[in-house]
C-alpha cells in the first residue's frame, strides 16, 4: 500500500501559509495569543490553490512526517482538495483516528478510548450499569457503528447531547495534537456515508484550540502557584444542579475534592491526574461559576488523602505478599491465577486495574489506582470502593490458589492478613476508611481462616 508523501515544499508559497507556520510555532511554544494573531492574519487572506495530490486506482493516499509538515498543514491538504476518508495520527504515545468528510474534520479521537461518551452516559443515566454499557460497546462494534450513534439509536443520548460531547472531544484532542512535533499522519480516501455530527475547517479548529489554551494559560498565571485554594460558590440554589449537569465524571470528581482547604497540589495528588488536566478542570469549573479562588493559599493537612494513601499501602503490601508466595510456589502459573482472579470481578470493578501491572507488583503505583478511581468511581460515596474491589480480588486469588496448592498458601496468607488486621486495630485512629478495611480483612479471615 503506497502513500503519496506530502512535504513542506508541496504547499503554495505566500503569506497565508507563512502565517499558518508562525502560528504553529507560537502554539507549540506555548504563546497562544500570538498564535491566534497569526491565524487571524491568515483568515484575512484567500487561498484557492490546492496542494497537488495524486489519485491512484484506490483513490488518494497521503502521508507526512510531522517533523517536516505540521498537522495543521496536513489538514489543509485534505481541506483544499475536498477529500473524504479516514486516517491515523501516530506518535510514540497514542494512535488517533481521523475522519474527514468533504475536507472537514468530523471525528478525532484515540481509537482505544470511549471514555468520554461512556462516562457521560453513566453519569446521566443512573440506572445503567457498567456491565450494560460494556454490552452496548461490544454490540456497537459488532454492528460496525460508532458508540455515540448507537447510543442515540438506543435513546440513551439525544442527538444534541452527542453533538456537544463530540464537539468537546474533538476540540480537546486537537488542542493536544497540535503540540506534536514528531510522529506521522496518514490518510486514505474513501466514501463516508454517515452524517457528521461535527465539522471543523482547519483554521476554525486552530482558533478554537488556541483560544482554549490561551484562556487556561491566563487562568494559570492568576493562580501563581499550586498552593492556591478554591471553594464552591455559595447561594447558587437551583442553578447549581443545572451547572453540575454540564460536567463530565472527571470534573465532578475534582469538584467533590474542593472543600476550601485542599490546594491544587493536594487535588492533583488525590485525583492521580496530571497537573495540566487538573488546571483545565479548575478553569472550567471557575468559568461556569461553580468554584471561586479564595484569598488564602497554603498547605492544610489533607487527612482524607492520608487515610486513602495509608489504606492503599496496606492493601498493596498484602497483594505483593500474596503474589510473591504464589510465584514462589507456581512460577508463571501464579500470574495466570491472578489474571483469572481479576477477570472474575465484574467488568465495572476491573476498571480499577486499568494500567496497573498486577503481574509486576513492585511496579504498581498508587497514583495509577487513584487516577482510575477519579475516572470510574468519581462520586464521594464511592471513595471506599477500592477496599471492596481489592477484597474481592483477594478472595478470587485465594480460591484459585487452593485448586493447585490446597491450604498450603491459604494458611500463610491468612496469618499475614491477621497480623495486618491487628496492626490496624492497635495503631489506627477509627475512621470510615479503617472501618471498611477492618471489615474486608475480617471477611477474608472468616472465609479462609
Amino acid at each position: 500500500m503506497s502513500y503519496q508523501v506530502i512535504e513542506r515544499d508541496d504547499f503554495p508559497k505566500g503569506k497565508f501559509f507563512d502565517h499558518l507556520q508562525k502560528g504553529v510555532e507560537h502554539y507549540q511554544g506555548g504563546h497562544f495569543q500570538r498564535a491566534i494573531w497569526e491565524w487571524f492574519a491568515a483568515s484575512r487572506l484567500n487561498v484557492v490553490e490546492p496542494v497537488e495530490v495524486k489519485r491512484g486506482q484506490d483513490g488518494v493516499r497521503l502521508q507526512c512526517d510531522l517533523r517536516d509538515v505540521p498537522l495543521l498543514f496536513f489538514f489543509y491538504a485534505i481541506y483544499l482538495n475536498n477529500l473524504s476518508g479516514v486516517g491515523q495520527l501516530i506518535n510514540s504515545s497514542t494512535t488517533q483516528e481521523l475522519v474527514f468528510k468533504n475536507g472537514l474534520l468530523s471525528f478525532l479521537e484515540n481509537v482505544k478510548r470511549e471514555k468520554r461518551i461512556g462516562s457521560y452516559v453513566l453519569e446521566k443515566k443512573q440506572y445503567l450499569s457498567y456491565d450494560k454499557l460494556d454490552d452496548y460497546i461490544r454490540e456497537s462494534r459488532r454492528q460496525g457503528k460508532r458508540l455515540g450513534q448507537f447510543l442515540v439509536e438506543k435513546k440513551l443520548l439525544t442527538p444534541q447531547e452527542l453533538e456537544d460531547i463530540l464537539a468537546q472531544q474533538i476540540l480537546e484532542a486537537v488542542s493536544e495534537s497540535f503540540f506534536n512535533r514528531d510522529g506521522e499522519v496518514r490518510f486514505i480516501e474513501q466514501q463516508i456515508t454517515e452524517q457528521p455530527h461535527v465539522t471543523y475547517s482547519p483554521l476554525k479548529m486552530a482558533f478554537k484550540a488556541a483560544q482554549r489554551r490561551f484562556d487556561v494559560d491566563n487562568f494559570r498565571k492568576e493562580i501563581a502557584d499550586n498552593k492556591a485554594i478554591f471553594r464552591t460558590t455559595p447561594y447558587l440554589g437551583e442553578l447549581e444542579d443545572k451547572l453540575r449537569g454540564r460536567l463530565n465524571t472527571n470534573e465532578l470528581f475534582v469538584l467533590s475534592l474542593i472543600d476550601g482547604f485542599r490546594n491544587i497540589d493536594q487535588i492533583i495528588r488525590f485525583s492521580g491526574a496530571n497537573e495540566e488536566s487538573i488546571i483545565s478542570i479548575l478553569y472550567r469549573l471557575s468559568k461556569i461559576g461553580l468554584i471561586r479562588k479564595t484569598k488564602e493559599s497554603g498547605e492544610y493537612e489533607d487527612k482524607e488523602y492520608q487515610e486513602v494513601s495509608r489504606m492503599l499501602d496496606l492493601i498493596l503490601d498484602i497483594y505483593r505478599m500474596m503474589y510473591e508466595k504464589l510465584y514462589a510456589e507456581l512460577g508463571r502459573k501464579g500470574g495466570d491465577i491472578v489474571e483469572k482472579a481479576k477477570e472474575e470481578l465484574n467488568l465495572g470493578h476491573q476498571k480499577l486495574f486499568e494500567g496497573v501491572p498486577l503481574d509486576e507488583p513492585k511496579k504498581i503505583e498508587k497514583q495509577t489506582i487513584l487516577q482510575n478511581m477519579a475516572t470510574y468511581f468519581p462520586k464521594p460515596e464511592q471513595r471506599f470502593i477500592f477496599i471492596e474491589i481489592f477484597g474481592d480480588l483477594f478472595i478470587n486469588i485465594i480460591r484459585g490458589s487452593k485448586r493447585f496448592l490446597g491450604d498450603q498458601l491459604t494458611k500463610v496468607t491468612i496469618d499475614e492478613i491477621s497480623r495486618t488486621k491487628s496492626d490496624v486495630e492497635s495503631f489506627s485512629v477509627k475512621t470510615s476508611y479503617t472501618e471498611r478495611m477492618m471489615t474486608m480483612l475480617a471477611d477474608l479471615i472468616r472465609r479462609f481462616g
